[in-house]
């Protein structure tokens, strides 16, 4: 909870490379478990790999998986050089692409139909699998201040206003400290995260891409 307290953004974005590097360093080590884990000679074309009344949930689910579309505006307005942003942004939106082709092909390749939703409840109890599970586990608590800077950014006006006889500072530790505590709430209570995502996926996240159009396109 204590990172979600950082309200620059340039020392937000310290905490996002760091988070950078331990994803890249977690998904370094669920690499290495697929290959020790696989089994490349077995014919793969029996397997099925899913079917068309699953295509919905998983375009949600493609679809979250760019939910950074909500940093756009604010990381631009952020950027020392604004106009190397559309390189910035191509060149990360590549990246996500590739990373989800792959992790899906090979993860399906070691661990066929038992394939979790998130890939990282499939890794055993082991040193690669647990270096791998802590590693992500850290980058969310160093990224999720990151994704938090948006509605906070969207409710601190409104709650200010709602609340003007208190101080602006106590307002806003306790909108903040709301907001962690919902998040966690939801994590706990949600059993299967995979339909959430997807939900979440095919609602707000395509109405974010779809309200960022036009200013693309301007």
């Amino acid at each position: 909870m204590m990172t979600s307290f950082i309200w620059n953004m340039k020392t937000l974005a310290i905490f996002s490379l760091i988070g950078n590097v331990c994803i890249f360093t977690g998904l370094v080590l669920v690499v290495v478990y697929f290959f020790l884990h696989s089994d490349f000679s077995q014919d793969l074309a029996p397997l099925r790999v899913g079917t068309l009344t699953n295509l919905p949930i998983f375009f949600g689910m493609a679809i979250y998986s760019f939910e950074g579309i909500g940093l756009v505006l604010p990381v631009r307005n952020e950027m020392l050089h604004p106009e190397k942003f559309y390189l910035v942004l191509t060149t990360g939106m590549c990246v996500i692409l590739a990373g989800q082709i792959f992790f899906g092909v090979f993860g399906f390749i070691c661990f066929k139909y038992s394939t979790e939703a998130i890939i990282t409840f499939n890794l055993q109890k082991g040193v690669v699998g647990s270096l791998a599970q802590l590693f992500v586990s850290f980058t969310v608590y160093l990224t999720y201040p990151l994704m938090f800077y948006v509605p906070i950014d969207i409710l601190r006006e409104p709650a200010k206003r709602k609340f003007s006889s208190y101080h602006s500072y106590t307002v806003e530790f306790w909108l903040r400290t709301t907001l962690v505590l919902v998040t966690f709430l939801f994590a706990i209570l949600i059993p299967h995260i995979e339909l959430f995502i997807a939900l979440i996926g095919a609602l707000a996240s395509s109405s974010l891409a779809s309200s960022s159009l036009p200013w693309f396109m301007s």
